[in-house]
């Protein structure tokens, strides 16, 4: 019966390893090719792994379902955006920059590309966020869009859902 255990033991190890090592290097061509925010989801993504939150509804995707209540048009300028977003996700335990690495510059009015990966914590698969922040030069608003798709598998089971969310909660504190 021990002997069972072990066995059952081992294969929950190797899948677990196998899947995180999955996930390091899929689309691994995308990731290094993806040095501004992209402008759709990914077509391996678009089904039931992507969600898209941008100002115009027709740039969304999954956009129906995020609450109301959580605003990416911000009365303050993009350096306080900004500053929000670093907190936001150096207060993620299973989030990491990745572009650029020591986090977002506050010291510039927008950020055109911010990566960051997110990771599941039993079996350590990882998505891909990317942030995009800009400031309206006449009334002063900032606002954000905000993507995160899987890299591996058909379906997220909306985890890039509550990443989006996730973010836009703290943001909205």
């Amino acid at each position: 019966m021990l002997f069972v255990g072990y066995i059952i033991l081992i294969i929950a190890l190797v899948f677990m390893f196998g899947a995180r090592f999955c996930s390091l290097v899929a689309r691994r061509e995308f990731r290094k090719d993806t040095v501004s925010y992209p402008t759709k989801c990914s077509h391996w993504a678009l089904n039931d792994g992507c969600t898209r939150v941008a100002p115009s509804s027709t740039n969304c995707y999954n956009y129906g379902s995020i609450p109301d209540d959580y605003i990416i048009t911000f009365d303050a300028d993009a350096q306080v955006l900004n500053q929000a977003i670093q907190h936001c996700v150096e207060h993620q335990f299973v989030a990491k920059f990745q572009s650029p690495k020591d986090g977002i510059s506050t010291s510039t009015l927008y950020q055109d590309f911010v990566h960051v990966t997110w990771s599941t914590g039993l079996l350590g698969v990882i998505d891909d966020m990317f942030l995009k922040t800009y400031q309206d030069s006449i009334t002063g608003y900032s606002t954000i869009e905000i993507m995160s798709q899987l890299r591996i598998g058909r379906s997220d089971f909306n985890v890039n859902y509550y990443h989006v969310t996730t973010m836009l909660k703290c943001l909205n504190k």
